[in-house]
């Protein structure tokens, strides 16, 4: 196990090495709720801990929003708070009804993070992969 944990650890190393415009970079991990509103993801989850191996940080400006949780869902009035990061990784794209539902969300699609194309959208495999975040599906998440 041990070795198996060393070769994902690596290959993260390899990554952040492979990419190193991602270091500092302020990255939201999102999810669109089926009534609307926007889950974000703190630190401690382990889906924005795959992207901090990456050298990405989180905005300062979601500092306050998580308590004790690792999880915060903010309404269409807050979803501004999105352009605080550089880049939004949309996960669970599936359930939130597909790209189109996030794409074209009122809110969202006005923002100018949206407008600049400066998110990104997990496919199913990788999504999938990255939600289990476990030394067996992060290398598949990887690719």
């Amino acid at each position: 196990m041990e070795e198996i944990i060393a070769r994902v650890e690596e290959k993260f190393e390899e990554a952040a090495a492979a990419y190193p415009e991602f270091a500092g970079k302020a990255l939201i991990l999102a999810a669109l709720r089926a009534d609307g509103q926007v889950g974000l993801f703190a630190e401690q989850d382990g889906r924005v801990c795959f992207f901090t191996k990456l050298s990405f940080e989180l905005p300062d400006e979601l500092a306050g929003l998580f308590g004790d949780s690792s999880c915060a869902n903010i309404s269409a009035e807050q979803i501004d708070l999105l352009d605080s990061g550089d880049v939004v990784a949309w996960m669970q794209v599936l359930y939130a009804g597909g790209a189109g539902a996030i794409l074209q969300h009122p809110s969202y699609s006005t923002l100018p993070v949206a407008q600049e194309g400066r998110h990104f959208l997990l496919g199913d495999q990788a999504d999938a992969a990255f939600s289990f975040n476990s030394v067996l599906s992060l290398p598949f998440a990887h690719r």
